[in-house]
């Protein structure tokens, strides 16, 4: 787990493929208080129109959202 949270840290995001449902993925940004992560924004889709190219597209609108809201918090 600890090497899995060290990934995360280090692209900026998480990524979950079938953990939660069978069939469904998610993408998820931290919402950050300073240094610290006080909660996190996600988008699930259908594993099949999870590619990387979708990530690429949806990860810059996620993370704009995410610090829209550490804006509001």
């Amino acid at each position: 787990m600890n090497r899995e949270l060290d990934s995360v840290a280090g692209l900026g995001y998480g990524r979950a493929v079938g953990d939660a449902e069978e069939g469904v993925g998610a993408i998820a940004v931290a919402i950050r208080q300073g240094n610290e992560v006080v909660g996190t924004m996600s988008v699930a889709v259908p594993l099949t129109r999870l590619t990387e190219e979708r990530v690429a597209e949806i990860l810059p609108l996620l993370a704009r959202a995410a610090s829209d809201m550490e804006m509001a918090w």
